[in-house]
Formats: C-alpha cells, structure tokens, sequence
C-alpha cells in the first residue's frame, strides 16, 4: 500500500537516520528502497523431512531476476550456492522451491540456509538465513518415473520404498515430466518419517496409504 511505499522511501533516503525539518529524511535511494519492498513481501518455509530439506518461499520477481540457495556447513568458511532458479513472467508474486538432499551429511550437524535474489546484472541481496540441525539418519526413494509405485525401474537407483517406512526416511514423489506416480498397494510412513509430493507432481492413491503422527 502507499503506506508501505512511503516507509521503504523513508528508510532508504540519504538522512534517515537523522531526518530534519529542513530536509526531511533527504534524497532517496531507489535501488535501496525496491530490495526494502521485495524483503517485506518475502515469506519462507523452510522444513526437514528426513533427508531432505525443502525450502519454499512466496516473493515478488520476474523472468530477468533469479534465485541462489546458499548453504553452510560447520567446516565452510562461508555460505556456498548448491542450488539456482530463475523467476517468470511479468513482474508478480511468485512461489520458488528448493529441495536439498543431505544423504552424504553426516547427522548432528548444524546446517545455515540462505537465499540470495539477483535483481540485476550488479545488484544482489539476501534474505535472513535459517539454521537447522541435522540429526535423522537419512534413507531416502525417490520416484522419478511415470506409472506403478510397484515398478522398481520408476525409483531412483531401483529403490522401492519398504511397506512399512521407517522412522528417518523420506520417500518423494517426482515423477517425469506429466507423469504420474500410482499407488496401488499398501504403504505405512512411520511417525517421523516422511513423503513428499513435489509441487506440480501428480500422485494418485488406489491402495492404502496410512500417515503415522
């Protein structure tokens, strides 16, 4: 709103820290006060599954502005780009995701996530970084094909989950493309293990699934 407007102008200008009558809070400063807007329209949630972590957050872009997911390890003197998106279309709110696997990371470590958003060929900035601990033993399947739940050649590495998925472990859904993944079995996920679906993926269920609290 015009409100919101007026504050960011406010705070990016020359005297903000010490407005005066004479000059007000001075010259603003635009680049500062479009990243002040974009920060107060950002919203993330950042979330572990096992051995995955999944990083989703709403902001404002468009198709010539891009995304770096940046994460630290307790043995990294600073944060290190893993994964990059770009955003689309006209300049509107936009729903970005992430999914960082930690199977080759030992667990009880403590994990700084990130996000950088380039606004421009010399102009970058980051959003506030979250911290997570890292303590389930990570087992992961992936289901990267298109059809049987069944079907070992659809899992990543022919890795079909156990009927029973235990504590820890983490099965997520991406099929191909338009593709599918069918559930035609009986499937129980453990309290404290995980599944799933990627956003835009599709996941029928014609056997039994049954979700442990």
């Amino acid at each position: 709103n015009n409100m919101g407007i007026i504050d960011v102008l406010q705070q990016s200008a020359s005297k903000a820290a010490t407005p005066d009558d004479r000059v007000g809070y001075g010259i603003p400063d635009m680049r500062k006060a479009f990243i002040l807007l974009l920060r107060k329209f950002y919203q993330q949630n950042i979330r572990q599954a096992g051995c995955s972590v999944f990083i989703n957050f709403d902001v404002k872009s468009s198709s010539d502005m891009s995304f770096n997911l940046q994460r630290k390890l307790p043995a990294d003197a600073d944060f290190v780009t893993v994964q990059t998106a770009n955003g689309s279309g006209a300049f509107a709110k936009t729903k970005i995701s992430f999914t960082d696997d930690l199977s080759a990371i030992i667990p009880a470590t403590s994990i700084s996530y990130r996000v950088q958003m380039n606004i421009g060929p010399d102009t970058s900035f980051f959003f506030s970084p979250v911290t997570i601990d890292h303590s389930n033993a990570c087992f992961t399947y992936t289901f990267t094909g298109n059809g049987s739940w069944a079907t070992a050649a659809n899992w990543e590495n022919n890795l079909v989950p156990p009927a029973v998925l235990p504590k820890g472990s983490t099965i997520i859904i991406n099929p191909i493309g338009a593709g599918e993944c069918i559930l035609g079995t009986d499937q129980q996920v453990a309290a404290g293990a995980y599944i799933n679906v990627l956003p835009g993926k599709k996941f029928t269920v014609q056997g039994n699934l049954q979700i442990l609290q």
